[in-house]
């Protein structure tokens, strides 16, 4: 496998993700140094899309090696129970990993997704009109 930026083994430290990203995408790799400048605890490292170790992480996965269209976050990269997550799920973990406000996010999408059934039984019955077809 290609070396994933930062060090010659990907495990070493307190590295646990990997990120992949479009490495021919501005904004992608505004993207790398914006986390780079915030990974205090060296949790991340990175490959882009395009690298050998990229497209293999990509096919060990089942993932189109050619799909360019996001970026991925492997959790747990390199253990038993690695796996990839894409788009907003990719970007609410790795803010979360980053920690400090960057946490907020993730709080926030927990929160979104937990059930709450009482909840939104109680909001949905007050509010017939809106759910009438």
């Amino acid at each position: 496998m290609e070396r994933v930026s930062r060090d010659e083994h990907p495990r070493e430290g307190n590295a646990t993700a990997v990120i992949l990203y479009d490495g021919v995408c501005g904004l992608c790799n505004r993207g790398v140094r914006s986390v780079l400048k915030r990974d205090h605890k060296g949790v991340f490292r990175f490959a882009s899309l395009q690298s050998s170790a990229g497209r293999e992480i990509l096919a060990r996965h089942g993932i189109a090696p050619n799909a360019l269209d996001t970026f991925y976050v492997v959790q747990d990269f390199g253990l038993a129970g690695e796996r990839v997550l894409s788009k907003s799920s990719a970007a609410i973990y790795a803010a979360a990993r980053l920690g400090g406000a960057w946490k907020a996010g993730h709080a926030a999408r927990s929160a979104a997704t937990r059930p709450r059934p009482g909840v939104r039984r109680g909001r949905a019955a007050s509010l017939p009109h809106v759910w009438e077809v």
